[in-house]
């Protein structure tokens, strides 16, 4: 039996309940004294499964069946991958809450790794076959290079590196934020834009338009290897990694003012969209404004050393681009498509309630780093954070609810 793009859209959706029922999990054991439960085990599983089983699935499916023609999209190798990378997600996520970092989870992290990176290339050679615009190859490409090189390096190292209980802080954080920076500033943003894109591209737009998004998908890859060394800058200050951090500064700054002309010259066709999809997909570009602020203002030493050792701003920043700016874009996408049907009030009240508590986490987030800048210290934090995650879980499983019973019949 073939399952097909509205199955794994169901599966993501579920996935994303996981995500934010083992936050909220995470949240309680700050606030209560859970003897039973291992922090550090938890907060393992809850990361990776964001990564792949929630971001890195819904957007693997949403590239394969968007953007691939549907006799390729329909091959078995998808299938049998799409199973293997679910099952892996599934079974790291149980074998990192009960024993944490031991031979089953790197075995399956290997597993994982080794599919991501066959997927990556099946891709990209059918992606090229399908020869889609310009700018979306290049994007997609550039997203699959992205994908591959933060497997078969950091998180691989990674994984050893805690294995083996390694004492080495300098080599954990840097081989930790390669890793992150590879997902968070190649692999999904450029499949988030090589999505938009290709809906765009859809339209019937303008050459200047086209030669927005040329450019676009030109600078945003640029930007990867200069902003790297951002991430090195808490132990490596010295003025030849400042000077190619600052090189990423401007390169992120010049992409971002392509992207907001670009948006200009398309506001007349997206401001057509639904207004909760709109809604959804503004609080994302302004979570990727943020973050590149943010992102780059570590380039300023006093801000750096203040980032680097500040805990829920270093959450703050994981969480505004998890869910500000991927998870956002992703919901946006799914009421776009339809995959999610606007026209219920009950899918309106959930989207509702998960937006507010992806602002609402992020704001306390951010105040409770200010807080600690400060040398201020309020317990009152993690008891509104816990709050905060309860609502946003809530969210998550009515979105959930909506998609198995308020589905759009045309969609079923």
């Amino acid at each position: 039996m073939k399952f097909g793009k509205q199955f794994w859209i169901t599966v993501a959706l579920f996935n994303l309940c996981i995500v934010a029922a083992l936050g909220v999990l995470l949240r309680t054991k700050m606030v209560f004294p859970l003897e039973a439960i291992e922090f550090s085990n938890i907060l393992e599983a809850h990361y990776h499964f964001a990564m792949n089983g929630w971001v890195t699935s819904s957007l693997m499916v949403l590239l394969v069946y968007e953007l691939l023609p549907e006799y390729t999209n329909r091959k078995p190798v998808y299938q049998w991958m799409r199973w293997g990378m679910l099952t892996s997600s599934y079974g790291l996520a149980l074998s990192f809450i009960i024993d944490g970092y031991n031979a089953i989870t790197i075995s399956i992290i290997t597993l994982y790794i080794i599919l991501a990176i066959v997927f990556a290339f099946i891709f990209t050679r059918d992606l090229i076959r399908a020869k889609p615009g310009k700018p979306v190859l290049i994007l997609c490409i550039c997203a699959m290079v992205s994908l591959v090189l933060s497997c078969i390096g950091p998180e691989t190292f990674l994984g050893y590196v805690l294995a083996a209980h390694s004492m080495n802080v300098l080599v954990f954080r840097d081989t930790a934020y390669t890793y992150l920076h590879f997902q968070y500033n190649g692999f999904f943003p450029l499949a988030i834009f090589a999505l938009f894109f290709n809906y765009i591209g859809s339209k019937d737009i303008s050459l200047n338009t086209k030669q927005w998004m040329h450019r676009v998908a030109i600078i945003l890859p640029a930007t990867i290897i200069p902003s790297l060394f951002l991430s090195y800058l808490w132990h490596y200050p010295n003025v030849y990694v400042r000077s190619v951090s600052a090189l990423g500064c401007i390169c992120l700054y010049v992409f971002l003012f392509q992207f907001y002309r670009l948006l200009i010259s398309v506001w007349a066709h997206l401001k057509l969209m639904d207004r909760y999809a709109k809604f959804l997909g503004v609080l994302s570009v302004i979570s990727l404004t943020v973050k590149i602020i943010l992102q780059t203002g570590t380039l300023i030493p006093y801000v750096g050393i203040i980032v680097f050792g500040n805990r829920p701003i270093i959450i703050g920043y994981i969480h505004l681009v998890m869910l500000g700016f991927v998870t956002l874009f992703i919901l946006s996408h799914f009421l776009r498509n339809d995959f999610l049907n606007i026209n219920n009030a009950f899918t309106k009240t959930a989207i509702l309630i998960f937006a507010s508590g992806v602002v609402i986490n992020e704001v306390l987030l951010m105040l409770q780093g200010l807080s600690q800048i400060f040398m201020k210290f309020y317990p009152i934090y993690q008891w509104l954070l816990w709050y905060a995650l309860i609502w946003l879980f809530t969210g998550a499983v009515l979105i959930f609810i909506s998609r198995i019973k308020y589905r759009n019949p045309a969609k079923m």
